[in-house]
């Protein structure tokens, strides 16, 4: 959660917002994934990456056992760590928010 907004974005004639910046990007990207997409076996980060989903659901299993679902709108990070065993696994679930998600095969 952003609770530091340091800056202002300027774009006249609209009054000016709030801006925290996140720090620099090497590259921005969008990732669309089906639902028998096959990220279910454990695979790391590939880097350091911010995420948020736009469109249906994630349910996301980390190597350590930790659980968590994430809807359109929700936002969480990843980070590349060579130290850690496996990573994590991805199953995508069809519905809006994840209490709605379809978990039917």
């Amino acid at each position: 959660m952003l609770t530091c907004f340091d800056g202002q974005i300027q774009s006249p004639p609209a009054e000016s917002a709030g801006l925290a910046h996140l720090g620099v990007a090497e590259s921005v990207s969008v990732m669309r994934a089906d639902r028998d997409w096959g990220g279910e076996a454990f695979h790391p980060a590939p880097r350091r990456q911010l995420l948020t989903v736009v469109a249906g659901a994630w349910h996301v299993t980390t190597s350590r056992g930790t659980e968590r679902s994430f809807g359109i709108g929700q936002r969480t990070s990843s980070s590349y760590d060579a130290g850690a065993p496996l990573g994590h696994r991805l199953r995508v679930k069809c519905g809006e928010r994840p209490e709605e998600a379809d978990d039917s095969a």
